[in-house]
């Protein structure tokens, strides 16, 4: 007899979740950036509001600080999905 092979959901969503790691890795990144070279106003693009409105408020450190809220968005979105994906015990995100 055969053994029967498990369909999971592991393979179509562990590009993503690493996409999203890599994502928050860069964010880190953009927040260790803003750490040693803060960026000064005026501000220009389409979110300038967004970080004039966080620099207003909080100043540099609020600039790094929303770098790192969007790394730990990412990162918890990406743990979130692999929690809930369909998977055999086995299988691992990073190989």
């Amino acid at each position: 007899m055969k053994p029967i092979t498990l369909r999971t959901g592991a393979k179509e969503t562990r590009w993503f979740v690493r996409v999203l790691a890599g994502f928050a890795l860069f964010a880190i990144g953009g927040a260790i950036n803003e750490w040693f070279n803060p960026s000064a106003p005026p501000f220009k693009g389409r979110l300038s509001w967004v970080i004039s409105l966080v620099f207003t408020l909080a100043g540099t450190t609020g600039l790094v600080a929303l770098w790192l809220f969007g790394a730990l968005a990412l990162a918890f979105s990406a743990r979130f999905i692999w929690r809930h994906t369909p998977r055999v015990p086995t299988d691992r995100w990073l190989w």
